[in-house]
């Protein structure tokens, strides 16, 4: 098949994608950008000051740390699939869906339930070692994307996105989990003091960080899951599980 005989896409190929895409549709990334991360950032700026610089057990500040964690990683696969839709209709030259097409067509439970697997193989791995932590999400970051445009369940999701990365498996780890890591260590670094306000101050430095990370690491996969799948097609007899 003439797919197969693609050559690997470079990295500048794919950097220059997304510059073209987001100053063809800044006002649907940053939107959908704004949306995603501002309502992630609200909750996980309430649960950071209410529970986690609270004084209580050990136990619930550990459950507290789970839950931000859950809801951070949930705006990245959420917006990553967002954002198929988007970069899909732009590589088909269809008009741009609205943001409530767009939210509406989204499998919200599949990726729901992506976000908790994918928090929880992470987390797990990194009790142990931070390297196998990173090697996880390398491999099934390209999870909502896939989850959007392939329909598959959740677990196949994995499988294919496991699939796509590893022949690339450099190009991802430095494109998108690198930035991802860099975004979360300067979070948990920050002395916030902006305006006196613990929850507003979180909630802004979230919210700004995570869309300004958020939606360029989101077009990188975007991108990068689009490349991936023209150089691995799903067989023609394969249909999509419901």
């Amino acid at each position: 098949m003439e797919s197969l005989t693609l050559p690997p896409p470079r990295p500048s190929e794919v950097v220059r994608s997304v510059v073209r895409i987001l100053r063809a549709r800044p006002a649907h990334i940053v939107g959908l950008a704004a949306v995603v991360f501002g309502t992630t950032a609200a909750f996980e700026a309430l649960i950071e000051v209410k529970v986690v610089d609270g004084s209580f057990s050990s136990e619930v500040e550990a459950i507290a740390r789970v839950s931000t964690a859950m809801i951070g990683a949930f705006g990245f696969v959420f917006y990553a699939g967002l954002l198929d839709l988007v970069v899909g209709a732009h590589h088909r030259g269809e008009p741009d869906p609205t943001v409530r097409e767009v939210i509406h067509r989204l499998p919200h439970g599949k990726l729901v339930v992506a976000d908790a697997i994918l928090v929880t193989i992470c987390g797990v791995l990194g009790l142990f070692f931070v390297i196998p932590g990173v090697i996880a999400l390398t491999f099934f970051c390209l999870v909502g994307p896939v989850i959007v445009t392939e329909e598959h369940t959740v677990i196949d999701a994995f499988r294919r996105s496991a699939r796509l990365v590893r022949p690339h498996f450099w190009m991802v780890l430095f494109l998108v989990v690198i930035p991802l890591l860099i975004e979360d260590q300067i979070m948990h670094g920050l002395d916030i003091n902006l305006i006196g306000s613990r929850i507003i101050d979180e909630f802004l430095v979230n919210a700004i960080l995570g869309a300004v990370v958020g939606s360029i690491v989101g077009l990188l996969e975007v991108v990068l899951a689009h490349e991936f799948r023209a150089r691995d097609p799903l067989p023609a007899t394969v249909t999509a599980d419901a």
